[in-house]
């Protein structure tokens, strides 16, 4: 098996563990915890695997996406109708959001990261919502609830991710030598080949 199969059989073995472990025994850290499991796990898990840019600015810009649904229920909740036009309009108050920082941050708070921070808490609070159909779309409780199971388990799964893939090491291919990187130059090329069309006369 090669170092890359290694890795990638190491973490999904470990997030498989996690995931079972989360769901199982979730329920003492909330009720809410266990049917937002996958969720948290798998976007976390995503975090930590995507090459590129810091930890730090990767789960900053996750966390942005959450503000920026906060925002948007909120909107829901104060200002715009809960019809579908409400909800477009809220949906595009959160792209727009997410957009606006990795915009100011050159992307340094990467867009990716935002986005999938949005589409993280969207689904969890859409899934606690349905679990507790009392509550209003803009609930404040449900709200929290949402953010504070999914952030908690996607933690979980990025520090696993992490750990696992600093533990297992990926061979990497060997630098090319100074004789491969060394190509003749065109103008080397022609006096060489003047050269032996003279030896040959």
């Amino acid at each position: 098996m090669t170092s890359v199969r290694l890795r990638t059989c190491a973490v999904g073995s470990a997030l498989a563990l996690t995931a079972g472990a989360v769901v199982d025994h979730g329920a003492a850290f909330g009720a809410d915890l266990p049917k937002v499991a996958l969720l948290g796990i798998a976007s976390g898990a995503v975090l930590a695997l995507v090459p590129g840019r810091g930890l730090a600015t990767k789960l900053g810009a996750y966390v942005a996406g959450f503000a920026a649904v906060m925002v948007g229920l909120s909107l829901l909740r104060t200002s715009l109708p809960d019809i579908p036009l409400g909800r477009a309009l809220a949906a595009v108050v959160v792209v727009a959001l997410v957009t606006a920082v990795a915009t100011a941050s050159a992307d340094r708070l990467p867009l990716w990261a935002g986005l999938l921070g949005a589409g993280t808490l969207t689904g969890a609070f859409q899934t606690v919502l349905a679990a507790h159909p009392e509550a209003g779309t803009g609930d404040t409780t449900t709200v929290i609830t949402a953010a504070t199971t999914a952030l908690l388990s996607a933690v979980v799964a990025l520090v696993v991710t992490t750990a696992v893939t600093t533990t297992v090491p990926v061979d990497q291919a060997p630098a090319p030598s100074d004789a491969e990187l060394t190509l003749p130059t065109p103008r080397t090329a022609v006096d060489g080949a003047a050269t032996t069309e003279k030896a040959s006369r």
